[in-house]
């Protein structure tokens, strides 16, 4: 019997073949999009501030981190953001900032999606003393303990680590900026959120006038921390050379794509650093497995990038 047979026989079998059948074209169930997979590692992030924490979020000195999945398109602009989980009171408002940050991004995968930890300060008022002074000066009556990323103890295991932030605070006692000086990597968003909830006695000159700016130094001990011990968490990748990332515009990221690489099956855990033409230019600590690499990448020229060799 042929196809087409077996086809009007079973066509016709719920009216009967004598009645006139009215034909309706077969529909074929929607194939489902497939949700992009997201980075492993969290991009550098490289420009963009965390909207005002909401008082309702937690107490003055209180840090909260809310979590999004962003989504880059091949312009390096934000297409998508959504809640990971987030958090209720400021999800709109975090949406809307995430749209104007930048990152450095290394990847293979062909989308660009990673989870993005939004650190949220809750302001302390900070005292402010009028005083015949120079310039201003500023100590610390409350410290935010900072949420520092996983990575960072191992990343810097037996160090001191030495930074600095340029703190600005209104009349209204409270902080209205925070920029890195010299920062971590990688960890300033962290650091920053935890100065933005300290609580600062401000002292400033008679006729000075706000915002009363001042660096803040913040200091790392992770000397009685080992390298073997530490958590596994990956360091991001870092641009190479150091200003070879810079965004080129609020809101748009630096993507490098890694195509290839010549890596050894077996990679021993070592931070390489790749010129843009793909060449090794340093492996930290040394290792000869690793000097002969070759990387193919497409990204803007010149543009290098420094990672875990053991991760790419």
């Amino acid at each position: 019997m042929r196809a087409t047979t077996l086809a009007a026989i079973v066509a016709c079998g719920a009216v009967g073949c004598g009645a006139t059948a009215t034909t309706k074209p077969l529909t074929t169930a929607p194939t489902p999009t497939p949700t992009p997979q997201t980075l492993a590692v969290t991009p550098l992030h490289l420009g963009g501030d965390p909207p005002p924490a909401p008082a309702s979020v937690g107490p003055p000195g209180t840090v909260v981190e809310a979590r999004y999945r962003v989504c880059l398109g091949d312009d390096g602009r934000v297409r998508a953001v959504t809640p990971a989980p987030g958090l209720a009171a400021v999800d709109d408002a975090a949406g809307a900032a995430l749209r104007g940050w930048s990152w450095f991004v290394v990847t293979s995968a062909p989308d660009v999606c990673f989870v993005v930890p939004m650190q949220l300060a809750v302001p302390n008022a900070s005292r402010l003393l009028r005083q015949a002074t120079n310039g201003v000066h500023a100590h610390a009556t409350f410290t935010a303990p900072p949420n520092t990323p996983a990575w960072l103890a191992t990343a810097r295991a037996g160090q001191l680590v030495a930074s600095s932030y340029k703190v600005c605070v209104g009349d209204d006692g409270l902080v209205q900026t925070v920029r890195a000086i010299a920062g971590v990597p990688g960890a300033d968003d962290a650091l920053v959120a935890g100065l933005r909830a300290s609580r600062w006695d401000v002292v400033v000159g008679t006729l000075a006038q706000a915002p009363y700016c001042f660096a803040a130094p913040v200091h790392l001990d992770f000397t009685r921390v080992s390298a073997a011990n530490g958590d596994s968490a990956v360091e991001p990748p870092t641009p190479f050379p150091a200003s070879a990332g810079r965004a080129a515009q609020p809101g748009v990221s630096t993507i490098v794509r890694l195509r290839s690489s010549t890596l050894p099956a077996s990679s021993p855990r070592a931070r390489v650093c790749v010129n843009g033409d793909g060449s090794v230019a340093t492996v930290d600590p040394p290792v000869s497995a690793l000097a002969g690499v070759r990387y193919t990448l497409a990204g803007p020229p010149g543009v290098g990038f420094c990672a875990d060799a053991a991760t790419r």
